[in-house]
């Protein structure tokens, strides 16, 4: 079953302490979501959007209206209404008008467009794609590092530049959008570029998480920095200089941390409290001469984002990209020397992701040298994982 619905709404109270509300509505139908587009200052929007839904039909099939007053930290609720879909049968759109708590009204239309039940096998017959999502558009996708910041900024510029296409993911009977769906494709480096996320969805329970990133482990302020890559699986934003480490809704975080983390926001997937003690374990693994590789047995906490229930228990050896004192030591004089002429080797280990993509034969040899010799100086961690 697909509905088409489009939205209205009026709001007696703002929850923005200055000025009035910046409404937008999102809409659940079965586990799909999807929201309009946010009206800037207004107490009365009319947001005339269409969206389509594709799921199965069942008794107890149900659609949730939420109106929300969009902000950098936390987007305040209007109040929300959830109807069962079964009274609905094809025909003209109907428009009913709902009250919510505090005032707020909405106003949506609702209509069926086709109507596909599941047969006595529990097989569904839904439409295919007219044109095949294929391997050259997978390509052209992963260019597109700048997608996720467009989409947080304009819907617009988001629409021009960044690639869309209609694709069919089947994610079963009860949740799945059982039809082609247009999304947005851009760059998964803005997500988790680790893979762990993949993995725990895979209920894996033994994982090794190489975190290649160009950003330092180090001592500043009286604690230790770190990768958002690493921290944003604990729900912790990025940390800037000066600045303490801040989880995502936490008060006090300055505008700048809330939009650089804002793309990463969905990537919790730890307790918090594990955090620390792992950065320091890190740490002191540098300290010592031995590079960043540390055992941890961790159980995640549920992300619906990705898919991943709470409770799930995994071994995991983190990997930082780190230099590595020991393998330093044994190089010969014209190595090191090497290491401190930027003209021959730049941002040793941590070689830039954007603008440093061509490194020298050296350069190469000089990162994959040192790795083979982390791995082999931390053998034992690697070996009882599988062991």
């Amino acid at each position: 079953v697909s509905t088409q619905s489009t939205w209205g709404a009026y709001i007696q109270n703002s929850k923005d302490i200055f000025g009035m509300s910046d409404p937008y509505v999102e809409v659940e139908v079965d586990g799909a979501k999807q929201k309009t587009r946010v009206v800037d200052n207004h107490h009365s929007p009319s947001f005339n959007q269409y969206f389509n839904f594709n799921f199965v039909l069942r008794p107890n099939s149900k659609c949730t209206f939420r109106l929300k007053d969009d902000d950098y930290t936390y987007d305040d609720s209007h109040g929300e209404k959830t109807i069962e879909l079964h009274f609905l049968k094809r025909g003209p759109m109907i428009y009913p008008v709902y009250n919510l708590n505090e005032g707020a009204q909405i106003q949506v239309g609702l209509q069926w467009t086709s109507f596909r039940t599941a047969d006595s096998n529990g097989v569904v017959t839904a439409k295919h794609t007219t044109r095949p999502f294929m391997l050259r558009d997978i390509v052209g996708a992963t260019s597109v590092a700048f997608g996720s910041a467009l989409n947080l900024s304009s819907d617009k510029v988001d629409d021009l530049l960044v690639p869309h296409f209609t694709y069919f993911p089947p994610q079963g009977l009860d949740k799945a959008r059982n039809g082609p769906t247009t999304y947005n494709f851009a760059d998964g480096g803005t997500l988790d570029n680790s893979g762990i996320t993949s993995a725990l969805r895979r209920r894996l329970k033994k994982i090794i998480v190489c975190m290649n990133t160009n950003d330092r482990l180090a001592r500043e302020d009286g604690t230790i920095t770190a990768s958002r890559q690493l921290s944003t699986l604990f729900g912790y934003m990025k940390k800037n200089a000066g600045r303490p480490w801040m989880r995502y809704g936490q008060p006090g975080a300055t505008q700048d941390e809330i939009m650089e983390s804002a793309i990463m926001r969905y990537n919790a997937v730890f307790p918090p409290e594990r955090f620390f003690p792992l950065l320091k374990r890190l740490m002191e693994g540098v300290e010592a001469g031995k590079g960043s590789v540390v055992s941890e047995r961790l159980t995640t906490i549920e992300n619906k984002w990705f898919g991943i229930p709470g409770g799930h228990t995994a071994d995991i050896v983190f990997v930082y990209n780190t230099t590595n004192k020991t393998w330093n030591n044994k190089l010969s004089g014209t190595a090191k020397a090497a290491l401190g002429d930027s003209s021959k080797v730049s941002n040793f280990p941590h070689y830039k992701t954007m603008g440093q993509l061509h490194q020298t034969p050296y350069e190469i040899n000089l990162l994959s040298n040192m790795h083979c010799f982390n791995i082999l100086q931390n053998q034992d961690k690697l070996k009882a994982l599988f062991c």
